[in-house]
C-alpha cells in the first residue's frame, strides 16, 4: 500500500466469547449501529444481533496476518477474501472506516516482488491465516468491495491507493486463469471459486472449463475499475477498461449461454465434456445477472428459471442447485441444495440494476424473513439455510461428508442480511454525501404492520455530512406509496432512484425534518413479459395455484 495510507490503529482486545481457550484475540472496533423497529415481526433484536456478531468475528492481528482482520465465523481460523469483501459491506453500515482497514489487511498480502514474474506478481490469496496463505487465488470481488465502500466513504485518496494493486490482480488473472486463451476464466480448483461441493466440479476438472462465475465476477472487476478510473480522471483507462469488458461480456455471452434452456452454464474446453456445457443450473448461472450483462432479450426466458417453483423459487429461494435436478440434495449439502444468503443479495443486485422491483423485494423479505426468524428461534446465524422447508433441524444438515450442519455464528455472507433488509428492501441505502431511496417492499410485510411505521435510525458515522444518528420513519399509504420521514442534523441530499437514473427529492439545503413520498414496487419491466409481449403472468399464477386451469 502506498505510505500516505491510514495506519491500521491500535484497539483493545477481549477474549475469543465463541473459542475462550484460543489464543486468537477479538479486536473491540467502535461501532455505531443502525436501529430498525419492525411491527408485527419483531426483527430490531435479529437485526441489532448482526452487528453483535459482526464484532465477535473481527480479530486482532496474529501470525502472519498484522492487520485487524475478519474471520467468517468462529469454526474458521483466518481470513477469507470472498468473504471480507461481503463482511466488508455489513461493516460500511456501522464503521467505513474500519470496513476499509478490513479490505487492506488482505491487499497486504498480495505477491508483489518481480513484476517480470507473471506466475506470481499480483496474486491474492483467498485466504490468510496466521500460519499461512492459501494455494489458490480469490475470487475476483475485492474491487467490487473498494468500490461499493467508496459510495459510503467518498474517499477518492482510497481510490489512489487501491486501483493499481487491484489492476495487478486483474493482470494476474489475465496471465494464469485465462487457461484456454480464449479471453474467458478458469478456476484451478473448486476450492477457489467458493462454491467447493458444487456438483459441476463431479463433471469436469474446472481446469477444463470456462467458468461462468469467475467470467462475470472479472466483468464486475473490469467495470469496478472503470467507475474508479472515471473519479480518478484516468480516461484512457476507463475506456480501455471497458473495450475489453465490453469484449468479455460479449464472450460469456456467445460461449456460456445455452440456447436450448435458456441458462448460462461452464462450458469444457478439454477433457472427457469438451465442447459441451457443464450443469446442472445452479447458483454460477445466476452470475450474469449479477454483472449485469443478460441481453434484455433473453431476460424473460432466463428469469422464468428463477420465478418456476420446480426450479429456483422454492419455499426459501434461491437454491445453489434446481430443485428438479438429480443433483439436487435434500440434506442441504452446502452447494448442492442449500440457501445461501450471499447467493441471494447478487441476484437482487443483479435483478434491481435492470429495474426490476417486486421479484427482488420478495426475494429480500423471504431471505430476511427466514434468517432473522431463524434466529429468534435457535439465537444463531448460520452459514447456509434449507431452501424446501423448514430450519428445525438445521445443526443435521449435511456439510461435505458429515452430518455436522452449517457452521455457526457466520457472518461471512450470512451478515449481509442487513444490508438487504435495509438497503435493498426497505430502500434506504446512506451514501457518504446522500440518501438513495429505492423501496421493493412486498405486500405481505406491510400487512404485518397493520398500519404501524417502520421506525429505525442510521449512525453518524466517520465520513458521513452527519455527525449524529439520522432518525427515519417509513409510512405505507394507499396506492403504494411510501412515505420517508427523515430528522436531519446537518444538511444532506435525498435522491429516488429509478432505473438507470436519480432524480434529486430534497436538495439539504435546510436542516430539520424531510418527509419524500415514493412509489413502491415501481417495475420498469415486468418478470412475466416474454420478448415477444405475451403476458407470462397467468401462466404462473396458475402454477402457484391461485388461478383454475
Amino acid at each position: 500500500m502506498t505510505s500516505d495510507e491510514p495506519a491500521h490503529k491500535d484497539y483493545a482486545t477481549k477474549e475469543d466469547p465463541f473459542n475462550p481457550s484460543s489464543h486468537l484475540q477479538v479486536a473491540v472496533i467502535p461501532r455505531q449501529t443502525p436501529v430498525l423497529n419492525v411491527p408485527g415481526n419483531d426483527w430490531g433484536q435479529a437485526f441489532a444481533a448482526v452487528f453483535d456478531a459482526l464484532g465477535n468475528n473481527a480479530m486482532a492481528p496474529a501470525g502472519l496476518i498484522k492487520g485487524t482482520w475478519l474471520r467468517p465465523g468462529p469454526s474458521w481460523k483466518g481470513t477469507w477474501l470472498f468473504d471480507n469483501a461481503f463482511i466488508s459491506r455489513v461493516w460500511s453500515l456501522c464503521n467505513p472506516a474500519f470496513a476499509r482497514e478490513a479490505l487492506d489487511t488482505c491487499l497486504q498480502h498480495q505477491v508483489m516482488g518481480d513484476p517480470d514474474d507473471e506466475s506470481s506478481f499480483g496474486r491474492i490469496p483467498h485466504s490468510i491465516t496466521p500460519n499461512g496463505f492459501g494455494p489458490w487465488a480469490a475470487p475476483p470481488v475485492v474491487a467490487y468491495a473498494y468500490w461499493e465502500l467508496f459510495k459510503k466513504n467518498g474517499s477518492v485518496a482510497m481510490l489512489e491507493d487501491v486501483f493499481t494493486r487491484l489492476f495487478d490482480y486483474h493482470l494476474w488473472l489475465n496471465y494464469n486463469r485465462d487457461v484456454n486463451k480464449d479471453g474467458l476464466y478458469s478456476w484451478a480448483h473448486p476450492s477457489e471459486s467458493g462454491l467447493e461441493n458444487a456438483p459441476r466440479f463431479d463433471k469436469a476438472s474446472p481446469g477444463d472449463c470456462d467458468a461462468v462465475d469467475l467470467s462475470c465476477l472479472v466483468s464486475v472487476q473490469l467495470r469496478s475499475l472503470a467507475n474508479m478510473a472515471a473519479v480518478l480522471k484516468e480516461d484512457t483507462v476507463k475506456e480501455n477498461l471497458e473495450a475489453r469488458k465490453a469484449e468479455l461480456d460479449g464472450w460469456i455471452n456467445d460461449d456460456l449461454w445455452d440456447q436450448s434452456t435458456g441458462f448460462y452454464y461452464d462450458k469444457a474446453f478439454a477433457g472427457p465434456q469438451k465442447g459441451q456445457f457443464v450443469g446442472p443450473r445452479s447458483i454460477a448461472g445466476w452470475y450474469p445477472l449479477f454483472a449485469g450483462i443478460v441481453p434484455k432479450d433473453r431476460l424473460g426466458r432466463y428469469l422464468r428459471h428463477l420465478s418456476s417453483r420446480d426450479e429456483f423459487w422454492t419455499a426459501f429461494p434461491v437454491p445453489s442447485v434446481a430443485r428438479d435436478d438429480p443433483s439436487f440434495d435434500k440434506t442441504m449439502n452446502m452447494w448442492r441444495g442449500a440457501t445461501w444468503v450471499v447467493g441471494n443479495y447478487l441476484i437482487i443486485k443483479g435483478m434491481k440494476g435492470y429495474g426490476f422491483r417486486q421479484l427482488p423485494g420478495e426475494l429480500a423479505y423471504l431471505t430476511a424473513f427466514h434468517v432473522l426468524e431463524t434466529f429468534k428461534d435457535k439465537a444463531n446465524f448460520f452459514e447456509y439455510y434449507n431452501s424446501i422447508g423448514p430450519n428445525d433441524n438445521i445443526e443435521l444438515f449435511a456439510r461435505k461428508n458429515d452430518k455436522t450442519g452449517p457452521r455457526p455464528w457466520c457472518v461471512g455472507g450470512t451478515g449481509i442480511v442487513a444490508n438487504i433488509l435495509l438497503e435493498d428492501m426497505l430502500g434506504i441505502e446512506p451514501q457518504h454525501d446522500s440518501i438513495l431511496l429505492q423501496p421493493s417492499v412486498p405486500d405481505k410485510f406491510i400487512t404485518k404492520l397493520g398500519g404501524s411505521p417502520v421506525t429505525g435510525s442510521l449512525p453518524g458515522v466517520a465520513g458521513w455530512k452527519q455527525d449524529r444518528p439520522v432518525e427515519f420513519k417509513m409510512t405505507f399509504q394507499q396506492g403504494g406509496m411510501v412515505e420517508y420521514e427523515f430528522t436531519l442534523a446537518n444538511p444532506m441530499d435525498i435522491y429516488v432512484v429509478e432505473f438507470s437514473s436519480k432524480e434529486k427529492l430534497f436538495s439539504g439545503e435546510n436542516v430539520g425534518i424531510v418527509q419524500v413520498e415514493v412509489n413502491n414496487n415501481k417495475d420498469v419491466i415486468s418478470i412475466f413479459s416474454n420478448p415477444d409481449g405475451k403476458s407470462l403472468k397467468d401462466e404462473f399464477l396458475r402454477k402457484d395455484g391461485k388461478i383454475p386451469n
